[in-house]
């Protein structure tokens, strides 16, 4: 993931932002202008005080009656959660889930390229992977990925290894540049290199880690985020109800 832009946001407020987005995506997909602080609260399982003092950190208040302009939020969203520009980002191990992850068109809807593609297994270099309609990217050796990080100014860096292999990939990456890991191999990884760790870890994939570094730490210390699991796409996302009318609310 990208770098947090905003010092003041709270620990919480980070983790429910992406839920957010993902309600606002399909509110803007239906058609619909506004929203009501209830209708996302509904959603994100929060009470709609939460929802509306969350939203204040990223500069929007709504308009009781009203509520929120549906894509003005999105776009404030975007940019507290650094998603407002393009970020590279390579992934490391192109088995099946990393496979999978070179050919995901949702990345681009969120300000993520995949730009690079690096794996251990000489049989796969030189192979190709990718979205066929976006781009196919060359597997590249190991060898290749510090210059490769460097040279391309990677932000982000999935490790999609097999457990006995990512701590010595996680610890290549930081040392090539990195600033954020995405960890999905089966095995916790540590640092000592990188301040400002961050966990999100979802109810369907316990081991997934994400690490970060923000512009400009606050000086609290590296504790991860309250209630991280659901910030990474805990199981109340696929509710639907959202865009209903509460004239009475934000």
């Amino acid at each position: 993931m990208p770098r947090l832009r905003r010092r003041s946001l709270p620990d919480a407020t980070i983790a429910r932002l992406p839920q957010y987005l993902r309600c606002l995506h399909q509110l803007e997909n239906a058609g619909l202008q506004t929203v009501h602080s209830a209708d996302l609260a509904a959603n994100v399982g929060v009470s709609g005080a939460v929802v509306r003092r969350d939203l204040s950190y990223v500069g929007s208040y709504g308009t009781r009656g009203v509520g929120y302009p549906v894509s003005e939020l999105r776009e404030k969203v975007n940019v507290a959660l650094g998603l407002a520009t393009e970020h590279p980002m390579v992934i490391v191990g192109v088995g099946h889930m990393g496979r999978a992850l070179a050919g995901y068109s949702g990345f681009l809807e969120r300000g993520l390229r995949v730009v690079g593609l690096f794996d251990a297994d000489l049989d796969l270099v030189g192979s190709k992977a990718g979205n066929p309609d976006v781009e196919m990217l060359e597997i590249r050796p190991l060898s290749e990925l510090d210059a490769f990080v460097k040279d391309h100014d990677v932000a982000i860096g999935v490790i999609a290894t097999p457990a006995s292999a990512a701590q010595s990939v996680a610890d290549q990456l930081v040392e090539a540049g990195v600033t954020s890991l995405l960890n999905l191999s089966a095995v916790h990884l540590t640092w000592s290199c990188v301040p400002w760790i961050w966990l999100l870890r979802s109810r369907s994939s316990p081991c997934t880690q994400y690490r970060g570094r923000r512009d400009e730490p606050s000086g609290r210390g590296s504790q991860p985020p309250q209630r991280a699991d659901r910030g990474s796409g805990g199981s109340r996302s696929g509710g639907h109800r959202i865009g209903t009318a509460d004239a009475g609310r934000r």
